[in-house]
């Protein structure tokens, strides 16, 4: 019998400390990268990130063919518009939550707009629309809007640097 008890408080034992590396895990991960780049960004302003293949954290695992557009967005006060013109060539935006959760994302295949013309709105207030503009409501609050563009050639890359001086990132005004 004093066998079968010590079977069970070591079985006890063993699933406790199961359970608490399985929980702890996410602690120890590593952070997505729009969360790590999040703390490093101005607010409801947009940046050029350039990916170089020797390039470190947040960015080390992106392609380095894609140039990254990112705004750290605060729609607390008012929402924030996101504008500008449309790259022809690949791109893809994918709004990123406070914690680097994907909560939307749209890529050239869909062809929503001929501009970028997106609101970020997270109390559902009443926002006057453009005839397309894209409203996104419901959404988290603080986050990071990501935008990226293909630029395979020197040729690409002028041209997403001059596009990235057009793309703005803004509260939107009464």
């Amino acid at each position: 019998m004093n066998w079968l008890l010590r079977i069970l408080v070591v079985g006890l034992i063993a699933g406790i400390v199961h359970i608490a590396a399985v929980l702890s895990v996410p602690a120890f991960s590593p952070q997505n990268p729009a969360v790590t780049a999040m703390q490093d960004l101005p607010v409801n302003q947009m940046a050029l990130i350039a990916i170089e293949p020797d390039d470190e954290a947040p960015f080390e695992l992106e392609n380095p063919d894609m140039a990254i557009a990112v705004c750290r967005f605060d729609a607390r006060k008012a929402p924030v518009r996101f504008s500008g013109p449309l790259p022809n060539m690949f791109w893809s935006l994918t709004i990123y939550d406070d914690k680097g959760r994907n909560v939307f994302a749209l890529n050239h295949a869909q062809k929503v707009f001929e501009a970028f013309d997106l609101v970020i709105d997270s109390k559902n207030r009443d926002i006057e629309p453009g005839e397309k503009t894209l409203i996104i409501q419901n959404v988290t609050a603080t986050g990071l809007l990501m935008l990226h563009i293909f630029r395979s050639s020197a040729v690409y890359a002028q041209t997403v640097s001059a596009l990235s001086g057009e793309l703005q990132c803004s509260e939107l005004q009464p």
